[in-house]
């Protein structure tokens, strides 16, 4: 067992407040779709400074990219700071409405995490860098109408290059900020190319 430090602890209150005073009075809305959840996080992004410190640590995974070097993955998510961070904000979030923690983790964890995992760096600056600072939606395709649990095995998407561009032939399903989503991250099977993977864009 461990403790939080004073500094999560601060972090951990500032957020609890946040979400007393934005999310508690509106998670009604939230639950009824009268309201969608993207400016409140985007809100909270801006109080903490959140959005600017992860954006200013995806450019500085970019760079160490493009000079072949490794970057640690855990900071981006906190900002660069400590890791602790990003659970930190799941569970506040967690405790009013799980709901905009979905949207926040499928958002900034998922499709965000997938283009910082495996992005160049100029995908990291075009795609991850709104996605992880909620400038602009993000989105996960995965679960397909045909494939739940054995998602990977089951998966009957394919990617085909044709030419300079690939095209996707499938179906996704249960893709959490679909309506609202300016970039998408969509797995799918690799065909007839020699590459072990599709690129993201």
């Amino acid at each position: 067992m461990f403790e939080l430090n004073d500094q999560i602890r601060m972090i951990e209150q500032v957020v609890r407040q946040f979400c007393e005073a934005e999310i508690k009075p509106n998670v009604r809305a939230l639950d009824d779709h009268e309201m969608l959840p993207y400016d409140i996080i985007r809100k909270l992004y801006k109080q903490l400074g959140i959005g600017a410190l992860i954006e200013a640590q995806i450019e500085k995974t970019a760079a160490r990219r493009e000079q072949g070097e490794d970057a640690d993955m855990s900071a981006i998510s906190s900002g660069g700071g400590d890791p602790l961070m990003s659970h930190i904000l799941l569970k506040e979030l967690s405790r009013y409405a799980p709901g905009l923690a979905m949207t926040f983790g499928a958002g900034a964890g998922l499709c965000g995490g997938a283009i910082v995992a495996k992005g160049s760096p100029d995908q990291l600056r075009k795609y991850a860098k709104p996605v992880m600072s909620f400038k602009k939606i993000g989105a996960w395709g995965l679960t397909e109408p045909g494939a739940g649990s054995d998602a990977f095995g089951s998966m009957q998407t394919k990617a085909r290059l044709d030419g300079d561009e690939w095209v996707l032939n499938g179906a996704k399903t249960f893709i959490t900020n679909a309506p609202h989503a300016d970039i998408f991250v969509i797995y799918a099977k690799v065909q007839d190319t020699g590459l072990e993977r599709a690129p993201v864009g």
